[in-house]
């Protein structure tokens, strides 16, 4: 897996180079406060789905 990493380049979501969609630019400040949104709502949905399997 490789990540794009470029201080100088100000875009937050970069183009891939081959195929298709988009990769984060690792070196964007922004960029921590993406992953910490993903993490965080991956996390919240794991545990409103094991509370949900418990009440059952």
């Amino acid at each position: 897996m490789w990540f794009y990493s470029d201080p100088r380049d100000p875009r937050l979501f970069v183009p891939r180079r081959s195929g298709l969609g988009l990769t984060l630019n690792f070196a964007h400040p922004a960029t921590r406060w993406v992953l910490t949104g993903l993490f965080a709502a991956m996390a919240l949905i794991a545990i409103l789905a094991t509370l949900l399997e418990a009440r059952q």
